[in-house]
């Protein structure tokens, strides 16, 4: 709440006096609430300033998903059906004030994948994608941002995980979208606005909200971390090459990760790696008893040679969920090292998870949806193989965010705070969000020779030395955590610049007087003003398209040679637009404007195909002669109707109208 309101502080009293508010930077700790800060930030804008548009950027594959499960309306369920999504966030938080609950329903999401198109762009107000689909090196991402500087109306920003725009082209995005003069707000969120070069994003910190006071409030787990007892073993690894032994605080790490060296020049210790994963083991099994279940032996026929034969698994049997070990390995050699050991030495299920993300080349698509799906699934019921960890090459840093992950096996060392923290992050999100009075635990199995007193000092976790592999330890150990207060302090207005008063939009009547006629016959007596739109030739250089109406709705005009005058950064199409195509995103934009009328009135989406059934009815009558849209023999008719339908949705706009047309709806 304290976000929220910091940032509506931000727009409506600094903005006015001050540019460079509009772009704001929220420091959240993972599972601090940054999505449904977002979301109520959505809210806001939506109805006290009828922002109708908002772009949500994400650095990944996995963030974009994490996301969109809490924005879509509908969901698949185990059987592959669509259901209302449980997870929605505006009433799960109740965001809408109840006036203007039905305007949640404005809020579709369209999700930007690679090698689809940009036609849902238009319709949804939600447009969520990787900054990646918006690049201007790639046709796709010139198309995408084209259509969001040229169709949409005023936007608002949102830039999820926002440490990572600190690149020239994710920077280039950013300033052309301010530069546009459409974005009224834009906001980053992050738990991490450091990198490990230094910079941060160039928005202002208007709030920070640290692991401390999260886990004070009950908000996240507390980190707990395990130091093994083996002072003697160090943890090593060897170059294959020159069979020479490193010892791993020698081993320049990050230089590693940036020059990509091949995984297979490095495998790790057996030893170190055993004791490591065996002590993770046993902190699984303690989360276990803690979740209220018990371990059982099971086993499964696998494959050897030609023969079959039994593989015996440590799985969970009964409580509240299922606890997960989270391993986090420097390559893939040793990740596969790890699951190796977890499943032939100490029975634990285990998933490998190596694939970048999906703008690198080095791994097949189909496997990489495979990888990223099956990860998703990790830690609930849809899981068919019920894994009981994961292994991951640092791919799950961010947006991976499995509530149950209970256990993290640190098998690399960090010389970056920013990634240290991410990689903590993954298992911070409480279990029971809303039951704070249960104390919730993340363990960590450090080693002393990876040296992370520092990480553990900087995100204030209970570190516990001298632990032996099979020792029981007390959870309830950890004291009380010594609050500082916040150290953001924002510019107070002096008197008489406050800024405008927001008038909120008067509450919907809840109770209408029925129509007094028959629809067809309400509809029959509209008249509409024709506008005169000309071609002067047919062969096109650009096409612009221009939002006559305030509402969304566009028409496209065909320039001449003499005439032609692009907007600055519009990307032209490289061909002309076939009549039938012309057709087909006329009747997409009067499907839209039926589910914009049911949901701007309160009405069911479901009765969207008989508002359809009606809206085509009454434009055939009116703009066509009696003639379908598919009749339509020019171009310049399917033109002219695009450029009349804010007038179609000004007359339809009537809860009495729609409720009558539902009543007795137009046959097929």
């Amino acid at each position: 709440m304290e976000a929220v309101q910091r940032a509506i502080y931000a727009n409506e009293v600094l903005k006015p006096h001050d540019a460079g508010w509009k772009d704001l930077l929220l420091n959240v700790v993972t599972g601090g609430g940054k999505t449904q800060i977002i979301a109520a930030l959505m809210a806001y804008l939506r109805v006290c300033h009828d922002v109708r548009s908002f772009l949500v950027l994400t650095p990944n594959t996995i963030v974009r998903e994490r996301l969109a499960k809490d924005f879509r309306f509908k969901t698949e369920n185990g059987k592959g059906q669509l259901v209302d999504n449980p997870d929605l966030v505006w009433p799960n938080f109740n965001l809408f004030p109840p006036e203007f609950k039905h305007r949640m329903h404005d809020m579709t999401l369209h999700v930007l994948k690679p090698g689809e198109g940009s036609a849902g762009i238009r319709s949804a107000a939600v447009v969520l994608g990787n900054i990646h689909q918006l690049y201007q090196s790639s046709f796709r991402g010139q198309e995408n941002l084209g259509v969001i500087l040229n169709h949409l109306g005023r936007i608002a920003v949102f830039n999820d995980e926002a440490h990572n725009t600190v690149a020239p082209m994710y920077d280039e995005i950013l300033d052309t979208l301010s530069r546009s003069g459409k974005t009224v707000l834009r906001v980053d969120t992050t738990a991490t606005p450091g990198r490990a070069d230094g910079e941060t994003p160039r928005s202002r910190m208007i709030y920070h909200y640290p692991i401390k006071e999260a886990v004070s409030d009950g908000v996240i787990k507390t980190v707990y971390v395990c130091l093994p007892n083996i002072k003697t073993v160090e943890l090593t690894y060897t170059d294959i090459e020159t069979n020479e032994i490193v010892r791993v605080e020698e081993v320049p790490w990050e230089e590693i990760d940036a020059k990509r060296i091949p995984a297979t020049k490095w495998v790790m210790s057996p030893k170190p790696l055993r004791q490591q994963l065996e002590m993770a083991k046993r902190r699984w099994v303690d989360q276990v008893k803690r979740a209220g279940g018990k371990v059982v032996e099971s086993a499964e026929l696998v494959s050897s040679g030609g023969t079959g034969k039994w593989r015996r698994y440590d799985v969970q049997e009964g409580g509240d969920y299922r606890p997960i070990l989270f391993v986090v390995a420097i390559n893939i050699s040793d990740a596969h090292s790890a699951k190796k050991v977890l499943e032939q030495e100490f029975g634990l299920k285990t998933f490998v998870i190596a694939s970048k993300d999906e703008e690198e080349t080095d791994v097949d698509v189909k496997q990489r949806e495979r990888e990223l799906r099956t990860a998703m699934t990790i830690g609930t019921d849809a899981d068919e193989d019920r894994h009981s960890a994961v292994v991951s090459v640092l791919m799950l840093r961010e947006g991976w965010d499995v509530k149950p992950v209970s256990v993290i096996c640190l098998l690399r060392k960090f010389s970056s705070p920013v990634y240290g923290q991410q990689v903590i992050g993954r298992g911070l999100r409480r279990i029971k969000p809303r039951d704070k009075d249960v104390k919730e635990r993340l363990l960590v199995v450090d080693h002393p020779k990876l040296d992370h007193g520092w990480l553990w000092k900087l995100i204030d976790a209970y570190v516990k030395e001298n632990v032996g592999l099979q020792q029981e330890i007390d959870l309830d150990e950890a004291p009380e955590l010594e609050l500082k207060p916040d150290e953001i302090v924002l510019p107070e207005i002096k008197e008489g610049d406050e800024g405008e008063e927001v008038i909120l939009p008067e509450p919907d009547e809840v109770v209408y007087e029925p129509l007094a006629q028959d629809w067809r016959a309400f509809l029959s007596q509209l008249e509409y003003p024709r506008e005169n739109v000309t071609v002067s030739r047919e062969e096109r250089t650009g096409e612009s398209e221009r939002d006559l109406t305030g509402t969304g709705f566009v028409t496209t005009i065909a320039y001449s040679d003499a005439e032609r005058n692009a907007p600055e950064g519009f990307i032209p199409p490289s061909e002309g637009i076939p009549l039938e195509q012309r057709r087909q995103e006329l009747g997409d934009q009067i499907v839209e404007l039926a589910r914009e009328l049911l949901l701007e009135n309160g009405l069911p989406p479901s009765g969207i195909s008989a508002l359809y059934r009606a809206l085509l009815w009454h434009v055939s009558e009116k703009f066509l002669g009696g003639k379908t849209i598919g009749q339509c023999e020019s171009e310049f008719q399917v033109l002219s109707l695009q450029g009349s339908l804010h007038y179609v949705r000004r007359n339809l706009n009537r809860h009495p109208l729609l409720k009558a047309i539902l009543d007795k709806p137009p046959e097929a």
